[in-house]
């Protein structure tokens, strides 16, 4: 990583820009005018280019001063805004924040998890809650959410924080003499979405480089209304399940559930962070910044 200009001298150019003189920026400072100058010489030395070009009327940028003031006007507006979210939050004191998550996301993936973030921002207590929510109005009776989706979500601002990462899985009881199951011949785990099945399987098999098999139309089905039913009856011994790994890492490492040997295969489906409100208030976007930082 480059080494980053000293962060008065890039606040002396923002301001000289924009006063169009060293002598205003000074005054916008509260320092001399000589200070202002030799910040503003310290950083073309260290960049290798001049900045601006000096004539009797005022400041005119250079082409390199045109290419850097909009990216040091972006990067002071993101660090004020960091200051102005830590003294709301920290003048408010202790903030509730609502949010919903899909089931098994909350009790698989993110509840392990919950005590970091207590620790780590002891100022901010959690709401959560997992119900359905598939209308904007559902959505509004929280500060955010996360939601699982395969595109993002057309009633509000979506990030996406992770992608699924489909792995085939059994019971252990499925690997006779150590070789994994016939997929088409084992029962097949499909989670419902609505009135139809989520394409999980098809997509996975695709993935494989093979289609829906003939026999496998034949092969026992089990639906479920939610993946966290469909590990568990996994684990029972019930079937093959495609399921996204980070779900299952404790069946895995405890050996109640095995891969198959298939390859893994990403998306289309993951979890977005969504919320309905265009300003993210300061607990929101520490929440954010955590679930970023864990995914």
């Amino acid at each position: 990583m480059n080494r980053l200009p000293s962060l008065n001298g890039l606040r002396s150019f923002l301001a000289s820009a924009r006063a169009g003189s060293f002598s205003a920026a000074a005054q916008h400072l509260h320092v001399t005018q000589g200070a202002v100058s030799r910040q503003i010489k310290d950083l073309e030395e260290d960049l290798g280019e001049a900045l601006f070009v000096r004539e009797a009327r005022g400041l005119r940028l250079t082409t390199a001063g045109q290419l850097l003031i909009r990216h040091v006007e972006d990067a002071f507006e993101s660090l004020d805004t960091g200051v102005e979210r830590v003294q709301e939050m920290r003048s408010q004191g202790h903030i509730e924040l609502t949010v919903n998550v899909p089931q098994t996301f909350g009790s698989r993936w993110l509840a392990p998890r919950l005590g970091q973030f207590a620790q780590a921002h002891p100022l901010i207590t959690l709401n959560v809650s997992t119900e359905l929510v598939v209308r904007k109005q559902d959505a509004g009776r929280f500060d955010c959410l996360v939601m699982f989706l395969d595109r993002p979500w057309e009633r509000g601002h979506s990030q996406l924080l992770r992608l699924e990462e489909h792995v085939a899985v059994a019971s252990p009881s499925w690997f006779l003499g150590g070789k994994a199951p016939d997929l088409a011949s084992t029962p097949r785990l499909l989670l419902k979405n609505g009135s139809e099945d989520l394409p999980v399987w098809t997509d996975w098999l695709l993935s494989q480089g093979q289609s829906l098999p003939k026999a496998v139309d034949h092969t026992a089905k089990i639906r479920f209304s939610s993946l966290d039913q469909a590990i568990h009856a996994a684990v029972a011994g019930a079937g093959i399940g495609i399921v996204d790994k980070a779900m299952v890492v404790q069946e895995l490492r405890q050996k109640r559930l095995r891969l198959l040997p298939q390859r893994k295969m990403q998306g289309p489906y993951g979890y977005w962070w969504v919320q309905l409100a265009p300003r993210r208030s300061a607990a929101a976007e520490q929440f954010h910044l955590w679930l970023t930082n864990q995914s």
